[in-house]
């Protein structure tokens, strides 16, 4: 969310790399992320030294980027599809799970100090970050 801009705007420039090497790329915005998808909240999270949330999302949406906002996400903040911008798809969380499972590889970010369970399927391994930047293959 808007309170910690860097995690705000890695993601997006992450996904913007991802574009321009013409990759398919979706992002899903969830927990307090979502408020994110709200207009006039991008310009209360800080630029960074390199560039604006606004502008990334700007050029995220232009390159063929799609933002997918979670539902139960939005249900417990008390958000509706009109709260969001325009960019922004509702997204259930069968389909985010069925998203996630047709995906060639997944990022996540999490806090280094947490462990998580990790999905696997039987089909291939689930690319997952233990610290934000460190990848490794499950």
């Amino acid at each position: 969310g808007p309170e910690s801009p860097e995690k705000a705007t890695l993601p997006f420039k992450l996904a913007n790399a991802g574009l321009a090497l013409d990759l398919d790329v979706v992002m899903a915005l969830q927990g307090p992320a979502v408020y994110l998808a709200m207009p006039g909240m991008i310009p209360h999270v800080p630029d960074t030294n390199t560039s604006s949330l606004k502008q990334m999302l700007e050029v995220f949406v232009e390159s063929g980027g799609r933002l997918l906002v979670c539902i139960p996400c939005m249900e417990e903040r008390n958000l509706k599809a009109t709260d969001l911008i325009e960019q922004a798809v509702p997204t259930s969380g069968s389909a985010l799970t069925e998203e996630i499972l047709s995906a060639k590889a997944i990022l996540t970010y999490k806090k280094p100090e947490r462990k998580t369970n990790f999905l696997r399927t039987n089909s291939r391994p689930i690319l997952d970050s233990e610290r934000i930047g460190e990848f490794r293959i499950l």
